[in-house]
């Protein structure tokens, strides 16, 4: 599989979790027993992040067909990809710091860490492939990766929020 199927391959997984993200907005976010803060949260960054996912996956190929292949050009879209994650993780950062008390009810702190860590390192491979000290197109494709996971675990934090208000529904009948 080369680095263009697999972009292929993670624009769909994309797609896909963005589309069903209209259903899970309609989850109940009080019977969940999740701040409508971080409910909204949840949601606002699951949209921002498959987008940024789409975009990342297809850039590189339309930059492909029209100039061509070449080690700049991945070099080039992995010190743009790595200047977006450093902002996205810095805004997360800042915006996680603004739940307190009852907004923060239903946050898993372990999870915002361990996936900050897994960010932190996907910014080092790319700018790896910055100064080609792993391969550009590599580094790309696990920057994008990233991305991805963070769609999966947004999309995964909102279907237990779902699993967790028809329990509470169930146990208030």
């Amino acid at each position: 599989m080369t680095i263009p199927d697999l972009l292929l391959a993670f624009l769909a997984a994309a797609v896909a979790l963005a589309g069903f993200t209209g259903i899970v907005a309609l989850i109940d976010r009080g019977a969940a027993e999740v701040s409508p803060e971080l409910a909204s949260f949840r949601l606002r960054f699951l949209i921002l992040t498959a987008l940024s996912t789409i975009v990342l996956s297809v850039t590189p190929l339309l930059a492909i067909a029209l100039i061509g292949e070449s080690q700049t050009l991945w070099r080039i879209a992995c010190a743009l990809q790595a200047i977006w994650g450093i902002c996205y993780m810095v805004r997360t950062m800042m915006l996680r710091r603004t739940f307190r008390g009852e907004a923060a009810r239903g946050i898993r702190v372990g999870q915002f860490y361990a996936m900050t860590a897994v960010g932190a390192a996907a910014q080092a491979i790319l700018l790896a492939g910055v100064f080609a000290y792993l391969p550009a197109p590599a580094s790309y494709a696990i920057g994008v990766f990233w991305f991805l996971l963070m769609v999966a675990v947004f999309f995964m934090r909102l279907v237990f929020m779902l699993d967790e208000s028809l329990r509470n529904a169930e146990r208030h009948r």
